[in-house]
């Protein structure tokens, strides 16, 4: 990635550009990202936001009216996807592949398909949308995070060499998958969605959730594996006195849960900035007007700088209510960060993750997209829960590469 486009980041969420008219490519913001929450449409799953798989996906549904079937990868869809479904009437259309030196030339409307890599552990995909005797153009997502200066996300050499033509990108491709009977296929009809199969709509699962318990005598062995000697993890031993809970959910359940608070998230952003530009909200709330250009400013400025937030649930088995937004409860960060991941490796549960799965590069990462220069000055009181969080974050602070300084009220100041 050049270094006028790291300056230009494409927060996560929004559009970096349109391909084939109607098709948006969305900013993923990081390549190592993972989301888990579900993308929809027209009620057809195709993957999770903003993955390079899930563009192809729905590239293909609306551009070609078909769709593929779950693939692990990108990586894997050189080896395992051979074949797409019209959503409309079921009848598949073949994939043929093309090794990348391959004595044909690539053409429009195919798949570009990338192996895993030390830069791509999962592989990528992107769609071949120009073929030029030099060069091809591909639209993609979750490679490069900058605004598309046309309707491609980017160029690449193509060159024809001892009889045979190679895509000479950056990283070595597969080759290209060339859908047969291309000529046959038309972009979806989204004024008449009645078309599509039944079965290729899905209503987002809701997941199952079940709550365990570990015993408090067996507390001793489930923190043999902390730090006494680190204060933090000696102070989450000594926090907690009851038995130990904790609730074990299913991929579905996960995908849902995080659709719906990203959503909420959203939501609240919205309210706030309705909220923080409407002069009757702001009197209702009794700020004083002295105040409001300031707190606007500062909105304006600032909205992008939140870490992380933390919001509690109720379910019921059937439906997630929000019960509170309680985004200062600190204490959460540590216990998500910390003491999940070893209480799940003492007691040897069967699970694929834990809820702070990525939690602590995604804290580094977010710390870094900041690209703090100065020293930043943490303001404390003495409340001992609050300063071992404290102490974590000042740690992800110096893994971020940003100098930090503790101040306990009020005696630092």
């Amino acid at each position: 990635m050049i270094s006028e486009e790291k300056n230009n980041i494409v927060p996560f969420n929004k559009i970096q550009g349109i391909a084939s008219t109607n098709v948006p490519a969305y900013s993923n913001e990081d390549e190592n990202f993972i989301s888990f929450e579900a993308s929809y449409v027209h009620g057809i799953f195709t993957g999770f936001k903003w993955q390079c798989v899930e563009y192809a996906r729905r590239w293909l549904l609306l551009r070609k009216s078909c769709i593929f079937q779950s693939i692990g990868s990108a990586a894997d869809m050189w080896l395992e996807l051979t074949y797409i479904e019209r959503v409309t009437d079921g009848e598949k259309f073949y994939l043929k592949t093309y090794l990348n030196g391959s004595p044909y030339k690539p053409k429009r409307d195919s798949l570009l398909i990338y192996p895993c890599s030390k830069e791509s552990s999962h592989g990528h995909v992107a769609i071949i949308c120009e073929v030029q005797e030099n060069f091809i153009r591909v639209a993609e997502q979750n490679y490069q995070f900058h605004y598309w200066s046309s309707n491609y996300a980017r160029q690449i050499p193509l060159i024809f060499r001892n009889g045979l033509y190679y895509i000479e990108d950056y990283e070595n491709a597969y080759g290209w998958m060339e859908i047969e009977n291309n000529n046959q296929l038309e972009p979806l009809d989204e004024s008449n969605i009645k078309l599509i199969l039944a079965k290729y709509q899905h209503p987002q699962p809701v997941g199952e959730l079940q709550r365990r318990v570990i015993s408090n005598k067996a507390k001793d062995y489930v923190y043999s594996l902390f730090d006494i000697d680190n204060r933090k993890e000696k102070f989450l031993i000594q926090c907690d006195d009851d038995d130990v809970c904790y609730y074990q959910a299913n991929e579905d359940f996960f995908v849902n849960i995080s659709s719906t608070s990203n959503e909420l998230y959203r939501l609240f952003m919205q309210v706030t900035d309705y909220t923080i530009h409407n002069d009757k909200c702001l009197t209702l709330f009794e700020i004083p007007n002295q105040f409001w250009s300031r707190i606007r400013r500062s909105w304006t400025e600032e909205r992008n700088l939140n870490i992380m937030s933390h919001m509690t649930f109720n379910f019921d088995g059937k439906i997630l209510t929000l019960c509170q937004y309680p985004a200062n409860q600190a204490l959460r960060i540590l216990q998500s960060a910390i003491a999940q991941e070893k209480w799940t490796e003492t007691m040897n549960l069967n699970c694929n993750f834990t809820s702070s799965f990525q939690l602590h590069p995604f804290l580094v990462r977010q710390w870094k997209r900041l690209n703090i220069k100065t020293i930043i000055h943490i303001l404390i009181d003495n409340d001992e829960k609050d300063l071992k969080t404290i102490l974590y974050m000042q740690d992800i602070m110096t893994e971020a590469g940003i100098n930090s300084k503790l101040c306990r009220l009020p005696n630092d100041l």
